[in-house]
């Protein structure tokens, strides 16, 4: 069942649950003095529900007892420590089991600045109504990153980047070749019929990286998943960016991939310059079930105002 908050205390914050099958999507936010906290939790694999769950329950505790200092100019070594000790915390508890989260966290600090920071393909975006545009702030962790795929094969150079594939009896699709100059990143074969696809309606192919032929993952940052971080090199270190306060006229997004993977980021824009946010959710209900029926994803999104 879809819940729909709107909270007049944070920003005119709009928070919008939308649970499918899996019902793995998490997500908070917090006052703390000047400052606002915002969390989005997608968890994966078999026990997804139980990482997002200790991300959000790790926070709450962190931030509810004042244990961050949220005043200090740079936060960045803040927020690094923060995402460090939420995989150790997740490690000593479900150190055993598969599955894990990414993490998107938002912090504003009101007329001061606002903080973003990521691990894993959730995003934050910045709409700004006067532009006409929309800016993706946080980083995609995933195989299509080429970054992440040089970074991870200089530790491990016989990780697996592939494209998925539809038939998965056929021969894997190679993401990445290597030469004497660095990665090339290979188009998958237009010719015959196709064995892969596009994940979303930004046209970005589904993708996975991986130890083995079993072992794989559709991202490269994250909470828990510990066999991969031991034999892929998998980090649950963010990505993490401040920028000036928001305007009156921009708008921020934190939600998780089961939003992003529904819209084309210039229907967001028209979506936000013609129409109420508060009719997002069955908005989104509607593209979802349209993009995806069934299958749909769970999603999580927090709509902040300036």
């Amino acid at each position: 069942m879809a819940s729909f908050i709107k909270d007049g205390q944070v920003n005119g914050n709009i928070t919008i649950n939308i649970p499918a099958r899996s019902n793995q999507d998490r997500g908070k936010y917090w006052n703390v003095n000047d400052s606002q906290i915002f969390v989005v939790a997608d968890g994966h694999g078999l026990n997804g529900e139980k990482f997002a769950d200790l991300v959000i329950s790790y926070l709450d505790s962190v931030v509810s007892e004042r244990k961050i200092n949220f005043i200090e100019d740079d936060l960045t070594e803040t927020i690094n420590q923060l995402f460090n000790q939420i995989n150790e915390n997740a490690k000593l508890t479900y150190g055993s089991l598969y599955g894990g989260s990414t993490v998107s966290l938002l912090i504003i600090r009101n007329k001061r600045d606002f903080w973003v920071a990521n691990a894993g393909d959730s995003s934050i975006a910045l709409v700004d109504k006067q532009k006409s545009t929309l800016e993706i702030i946080t980083e995609d962790h995933g195989p299509n990153n080429i970054k992440e795929a040089e970074r991870i094969y200089a530790d491990f150079p016989d990780t697996i980047f592939e494209y998925d594939r539809i038939r998965k009896y056929e021969p894997v699709i190679p993401l990445y070749r290597k030469t004497d100059d660095g990665l090339i990143k290979i188009h998958p074969p237009s010719e015959g019929y196709p064995n892969y696809y596009l994940k979303n309606r930004q046209g970005e192919h589904a993708t996975y990286v991986g130890f083995d032929k079993t072992h794989k993952l559709a991202l490269t940052r994250g909470i828990g998943d510990f066999l991969f971080q031991e034999r892929m090199g998998l980090t649950s270190n963010p990505f993490i960016q401040k920028h000036s306060p928001l305007s009156p006229d921009q708008i921020l997004i934190c939600a998780s991939d089961g939003f992003w993977d529904c819209w084309t980021h210039d229907e967001i824009v028209e979506f936000v310059m013609t129409k109420e946010l508060s009719s997002l959710e069955g908005e989104h209900i509607n593209k979802s079930n349209q993009c995806f029926g069934s299958n749909k994803d769970d999603t999580l999104i927090h709509l902040i105002t300036g």
